[in-house]
């Protein structure tokens, strides 16, 4: 995995955590539409084919699925990588993504 894509998968993998913390269901915290990426503090600032390559990179991977209209899901897989990843969850993973900025 290249660089961008741990730092997308980061970045959203953080939104997703966020969004179950305000009391969203796990599954519709999962998916994002396209338009997210400008919302983003950190991916906002790629360009758009940067973006585009990078999420289709983690589709390859199979971490995200992506329909037609490049609204995109995490998969079960990103999810399971990412806990075992960040055993403390949030606050680990904010320090991390602080440090790629």
């Amino acid at each position: 995995m290249t660089k961008d894509a741990d730092k997308m998968l980061c970045c959203l993998y953080k939104e997703y955590l966020n969004r179950i913390k305000i009391g969203n269901s796990k599954t519709s915290s999962r998916d994002f539409t396209a338009e997210y990426i400008k919302s983003d503090e950190v991916l906002s600032t790629w360009h758009p084919d940067d973006v585009c390559a990078t999420r289709n990179e983690l589709k390859h991977i199979g971490y995200l699925t992506v329909n037609i209209i490049g609204n995109f899901k995490l998969t079960d897989e990103a999810i399971t990588y990412m806990e075992n990843r960040f055993k403390n969850n949030l606050k680990e993973l904010t320090d991390f993504i602080s440090k790629l900025v």
